[in-house]
């Protein structure tokens, strides 16, 4: 019997899922708004549901008191509901998928890494059934550009995955990946590359106008369901880059003093599961760097520098406000180049950033503080607390990376990727790479 997988299509996936076809499984969708469930349709696919066309007609019983793995803070869409509010969708969600798992009975579902409440939901309920959830997440390699989570929470990897001997491939591109980071100038990973100007203006404009378009839709209250307008109306991200880009002009960063020691601090692009989620209870940037910062040396100068898709983010008020409150925190602009402040610095604390991962190959040591996939790095610091942290970094109580077993890390990290990109970029819609995608969805079938 040919297996049934639920590909749980948001977003762009709507456009996507529906191109990975196999004989070796069957498709069954499943969209959050009547728009995602539009896009699959116009091609003549069948949806099997829809979260939003069907909300209102969903009974929930009672809500159980301890059900999410993580809060009902961690989803962005939802925060303006009250307590009763988010007790009646949630109660809706675990209702819904509850009858799509009972009916279809799948073999497994896929999504990416979770990010909102209801994919949260789908995992419970599909653990509950012993229905496999195919999480993927974003890799650092250009050949192999993502993997399967061992966990949909966050990206840290099972620690089975580096029992296993790397096989002499794969430590022969270990080698060559590791002279790459350590002799080109900058490697950026594909999200992060060709990005445009912070004072691009035609790209001011464009969200000037996504944003004026927004507030038409909120305001037609063009999704009929008020609990899930804000998947269509929600205008943070826009808000923020029009702020970012006057900002910009207006304010500038002060140059950073070489003559003390630097810990280094990438900042993360927020609102996001990176930190939602893998980082739940730090998310908070502003509170965790005036407590990074209280854990320094007198001569130690905490550098945060900006997520490269948010730049003009630490020019906001609230972070302009903090540095004038700290005398050791320092702002760098997204367009420093992160190797050249890894090489300054004396160290690197970060939550999930590939920055942390770039520092472990230039030989740096690294605090870690959310759950990430190097975190089982043989010389990984692992963040418990902060009086801990500032004994550590008072005494110096942290490993430092070793090419051998930087070495031997790259080679199992690679040989676990996949290869094919998931995630939207030039290529996601190319017949090679939609293939490679299928092909490892067959294998992931079959290994499980």
């Amino acid at each position: 019997m040919i297996p049934k997988i639920v590909f749980f299509a948001r977003d762009y996936q709507s456009n996507f899922f529906p191109l990975l076809l196999s004989e070796k499984y069957t498709n069954i969708y499943v969209t959050l708004t009547i728009s995602e469930k539009k896009l699959i349709q116009k091609n003549g696919i069948e949806v099997a549901a829809c979260f939003e066309e069907e909300f209102d007609s969903l009974e929930g019983n009672e809500t159980p008191d301890s059900y999410l793995k993580t809060s009902f803070f961690a989803d962005r869409f939802y925060g303006s509901f009250t307590l009763d509010e988010r007790r009646i969708i949630l109660s809706k969600e675990i209702v819904f998928w509850e009858r799509i798992f009972d009916k279809y009975k799948p073999e497994a579902v896929i999504n990416e890494v979770i990010a909102i409440e209801i994919s949260e939901v789908m995992y419970i309920e599909a653990t509950k059934r012993n229905i496999r959830y195919f999480g993927w997440m974003v890799s650092p390699f250009e050949l192999r550009q993502f993997y399967w989570l061992s966990n949909p929470y966050f990206s840290s990897l099972d620690e089975k995955i580096f029992k296993e001997l790397p096989d002499d491939d794969s430590v022969v591109f270990a080698e060559s990946y590791f002279q790459k980071i350590n002799e080109e100038a900058n490697v950026k990973p594909f999200y992060a590359s060709d990005l445009a100007s912070r004072y691009n203006f035609f790209m001011f404009l464009k969200w000037l106008a996504l944003l004026f378009l927004k507030m038409i839709r909120s305001g037609l209250n063009f999704s009929m369901n008020r609990y899930l307008k804000s998947y269509y109306c929600d205008n943070t991200a826009y808000k923020t880059k029009l702020v970012n880009y006057v900002n910009s002009i207006l304010h500038s960063y002060k140059r950073i003093n070489e003559n003390f020691e630097i810990v280094f601090y990438p900042l993360h692009y927020e609102p996001e599961a990176s930190i939602l989620y893998m980082s739940e209870f730090y998310e908070d940037q502003i509170g965790l760097i005036r407590n990074l910062a209280k854990c320094l040396k007198n001569n130690q100068l905490l550098v945060v520098k900006e997520h490269p898709q948010q730049p003009g983010m630490l020019l906001s008020k609230s972070y302009r406000q903090l540095r004038r409150r700290l005398s050791n925190v320092a702002f760098l602009p997204a367009e420093y180049s992160t190797k050249k402040l890894i090489l300054l610095s004396e160290l690197v604390i970060t939550q999930t950033s590939t920055a942390g991962w770039e520092a472990l190959i230039l030989g740096k040591p690294v605090i870690v503080i959310g759950k990430v996939f190097y975190d089982k790095y043989p010389k990984i610091n692992i963040f418990s607390d902060f009086e801990n942290l500032k004994i550590m970094i008072h005494n110096k109580q942290y490993q430092i990376p070793e090419k051998e077993d930087t070495l031997k890390f790259i080679a199992q990290v690679w040989n676990y990727c996949q290869e094919g990109n998931p995630y939207p970029a030039t290529e996601l819609y190319n017949q090679e790479n939609i293939k490679r995608i299928v092909h490892s969805i067959e294998q992931r079938l079959i290994t499980l």
